[in-house]
């Protein structure tokens, strides 16, 4: 059977909170086991919703799958998963937090489903995962929804990506050491 976004349209007989429940179910089990790539929930989001609907909805639901995953591990699996977790890296989870996590969104060298459980092992609190996790996937998830729009292909813009990541992880870097500065002035 081929893919048509039509044809799965009007068997859902066009309801779209439906298709939307559908889609967030899926980026949920997504967030939590990566049993799919993301790439293909985001292909399915385009078809059903467009360009910009579709976006926005992979980045909400996805921000909404991480936090549930974060959530189930902090307070109901930490026992089961805290084992079977490089000690070291939770350290250096828990001495970065925000930009951490940030920096795994953008980079997405591990699959999103461990991100979520080994920052959720780790004492960083939902909030810096939480903002982490909106902008980090913000600036993946374009760059994975302009690849099956055909406005970029892995090899012709990849300088344009790694510029706009270098110029962002500098000024994540900045912004680090201003808030580390205010911190240490107002201690004394």
């Amino acid at each position: 059977m081929n893919w048509n976004p039509e044809q799965v349209l009007k068997l859902a007989n066009d309801n779209i909170p439906l298709l939307l429940l559908i889609t967030l179910l899926l980026m949920l089990v997504q967030n939590i086991f990566s049993f799919f790539p993301l790439l293909l929930l985001i292909t399915v989001n385009i078809s059903f919703f467009g360009f910009l609907y579709g976006y926005l909805w992979s980045w909400l639901s996805s921000i909404a799958g991480a936090v549930v995953a974060f959530l189930i591990v902090r307070h109901g699996l930490q026992g089961f998963f805290i084992k079977k977790i490089n000690q070291n890296m939770i350290k250096r989870i828990e001495n970065n937090g925000f930009y951490y996590v940030f920096l795994m969104r953008i980079f997405p060298l591990l699959p999103t489903s461990i991100i979520n459980t080994a920052v959720g092992l780790s004492t960083v609190k939902l909030k810096g995962f939480f903002y982490g996790t909106i902008l980090g996937n913000m600036i993946y998830l374009f760059v994975l929804f302009l690849i099956p729009m055909g406005l970029m292909s892995e090899e012709s813009d990849i300088y344009l990506f790694a510029t706009i990541v270098i110029v962002l992880i500098a000024g994540a870097v900045m912004w680090r050491k201003y808030i580390k500065k205010k911190e240490q002035a107002q201690e004394l």
